[in-house]
């Protein structure tokens, strides 16, 4: 093999690198954890959906499932809510899996402990969305829940490239594959 081939060769492996790291589908959109009262502590025996984005807190949530949240620390979702049904957010626990009349629209973090006006459960919420929301503006951190369950969505989702970046790079491949053979 003569030198330009090798570096013909170099060049084609490179892109594919390159395409391969930056091109593929990243690992993109949420996963969904069900967060429940605290293991052996069930009282209300209801549940919520908490959606992440953020890897530390994935792997957060991961770890309380894991390890539970005695060794894991952290373990009360602060979240964001609204009212209104979001066809995420729902009750896991119950028959048929119903959904909340209302929904969490952002996460703030885990916590060891969070104010007491945070604190109740999904049901309490539904019974009075709008005094929920004036009163805690718009904020839940139920102390005897955390999360218990990853759901469904795990998976990275491929994300297509638009179509001139797609192009471009086959025809930057097959430019490569060419000026490689030919030498």
């Amino acid at each position: 093999m003569t030198p330009g081939c090798r570096s013909g060769g170099l060049a084609v492996l490179t892109i594919l690198l390159f395409l391969l790291i930056v091109c593929p589908g990243a690992s993109a959109g949420p996963v969904y954890f069900l967060v429940t009262e605290l293991p052996g502590q069930e009282l209300h025996h209801d549940s919520y959906v908490l959606t992440l984005e953020d890897q530390a807190d994935i792997a957060h949530a991961r770890d309380l499932i894991a390890r539970g949240p005695a060794e894991a620390g952290g373990s009360i979702a602060i979240a964001q809510i609204a009212g209104g049904s979001d066809g995420i957010n729902r009750d896991a626990l119950t028959p048929g899996e119903p959904q909340w009349n209302w929904h969490v629209t952002a996460f703030d973090g885990f916590a060891d402990t969070t104010v007491e006006i945070l604190d109740g459960w999904p049901g309490d919420v539904a019974k009075d969305v709008p005094g929920w929301i004036a009163n805690t503006n718009g904020r839940v951190g139920f102390w005897s829940y955390t999360v218990t369950r990853e759901l469904g969505g795990a998976n990275p989702v491929l994300v297509p490239l638009p179509a001139p970046l797609a192009g471009g790079a086959f025809l930057l491949v097959v430019v490569s594959v060419k000026t490689f053979v030919r030498r």
